[in-house]
C-alpha cells in the first residue's frame, strides 16, 4: 500500500473558515466558479477525487492535502488551488525541508511574517529590533526595510510555524510618543485602523466615537516591558530591555553567515 504524501498551501489574506471543518465543507469550498472552462472543472474534480484527506489549521492559516503515494502528490504540486474564489499554491514542503539539508533554504512552513510600521514619531531599525527582539522576545530570522533611506517601514521573519502569542490578535504599542503598528499581512488585507486599530477594516470603513475607539484600542494593545529610555537615541521615546542593542544583529549576521557557509 503506498505512504500517504502531504501538500501545503498558505491561505490568502483575508480567508477565513471554522475550525475543525469536515472534508466535505473543505471540497464544497474547492470551485472554478460558473465562468469556469470545462478544462479547469475537470480538473478540479480529478483533484478533488484523487486526494485522501484534507484539513484547514487556522492558527497557521495552513490547508494540507495528503494524498495516496509521493507520485500522486506530485502531480499537484506547484497547483493552483482554487479556495473559496482565492487561487492558492500547493507546495511540496516535504521535499524542500529534505533538500535543505543540503541547501540551507528556509522553509517557509516554520516561519511567520508579518509588516511593522511606525505610525506616530520615528525610530531606527536598531530600535525596531530592539523592540521585538528585546521587548517582545521574538526569534527575528530577518526584517528588512520597506520604504529605503526613511525608515517608517519594515517586513519581518521569525522563527515560528504560527503567530507569536505576544501579538497575536494585537495591532500597536505605545512607547512614549510612538506609536508602532503591526500588520499580520498574510492574514488581514488591509493595515489596522487609525482610529480603533482594529486589524479587520480599514480607517475608511470606521464608525466609531472617539470615545469608543480609544477603549477598542485597548483590546489590540500589545503589552511590552519597558525601562528608562537609555539606548534609544531620539527624544520622546521610551526603550525596551535591549542591552544587547548592538550584539542582536551582529549575532544574526553571524547564524546566518555560518547557515550558508
Amino acid at each position: 500500500m503506498a505512504l500517504e504524501y502531504p501538500l501545503y498551501a498558505h491561505l490568502a489574506p483575508g480567508q477565513w473558515f471554522f475550525d475543525n471543518m469536515t472534508k466535505t465543507a473543505i471540497l464544497a469550498q474547492i470551485h472554478g466558479g460558473p465562468e469556469a472552462a470545462p478544462a479547469h472543472r475537470y480538473k478540479i474534480e480529478a483533484f478533488k477525487q484523487e486526494l485522501s484527506r484534507i484539513s484547514i489549521d487556522m492558527k497557521s492559516r495552513v490547508l494540507k492535502v495528503t494524498f495516496k503515494g509521493k507520485m500522486t502528490a506530485a502531480k499537484w504540486a506547484g497547483w493552483q488551488l482554487p479556495l473559496a474564489s482565492k487561487l492558492i499554491s500547493l507546495i511540496d514542503y516535504d521535499m524542500i525541508r529534505e533538500r535543505a539539508r543540503r541547501t540551507h533554504e528556509l522553509v517557509m512552513l516554520d516561519y511567520y511574517s508579518f509588516e511593522v510600521g511606525v505610525r506616530k514619531g520615528v525610530m531606527s531599525s536598531r530600535e525596531m529590533f530592539a523592540l521585538l527582539a528585546d521587548g517582545l522576545g521574538l526569534a527575528i530570522q530577518e526584517m528588512m526595510p520597506q520604504t529605503g533611506v526613511h525608515e517608517r517601514q519594515w517586513q519581518v521573519r521569525v522563527r515560528a510555524s504560527e503567530c507569536p502569542k505576544c501579538i497575536e490578535g494585537k495591532s500597536y504599542v505605545m512607547l512614549g510618543e510612538v506609536e508602532v503598528i503591526f500588520h499580520h499581512a498574510g492574514t488581514h488585507v488591509n493595515w489596522p485602523c487609525r482610529t480603533c486599530a482594529s486589524p479587520e477594516h480599514p480607517t475608511r470603513f470606521c464608525t466609531m466615537t472617539t470615545q469608543d475607539a480609544e477603549n477598542e484600542k485597548k483590546k489590540f494593545m500589545c503589552a511590552v516591558e519597558t525601562t528608562a529610555p537609555r539606548g534609544f537615541a531620539r527624544a520622546g521615546t521610551t526603550g525596551c530591555r535591549h542591552s544587547k542593542l548592538m550584539e542582536y544583529p551582529e549575532e544574526l549576521l553571524r547564524k546566518e553567515g555560518s547557515g550558508r557557509s
